[in-house]
């Protein structure tokens, strides 16, 4: 599995278990709509895949903080 398919992964996961749209976790994770459209293809930065990850990890820290 490459990056891309790696972090489209992750994100489809986080996006089951928090039951949100594709633009809007764009939106929260990187003010950017378009981001999943971006991600598949390949358009994104490298820049843009650790602000996704870094927001998804914030987020589930903050769930288990409660």
């Amino acid at each position: 599995m490459n990056e891309a398919q790696s972090i489209l992964s992750d994100i489809q996961a986080f996006l089951s278990e928090r039951g949100i749209a594709e633009k809007t976790f764009g939106f929260r994770a990187a003010n950017n709509t378009r981001l999943l459209e971006r991600l598949r293809s390949g358009t994104a930065s490298l820049a843009t895949v650790a602000k996704v990850r870094k927001y998804i990890e914030q987020e589930r820290a903050k769930e288990a903080e409660q």
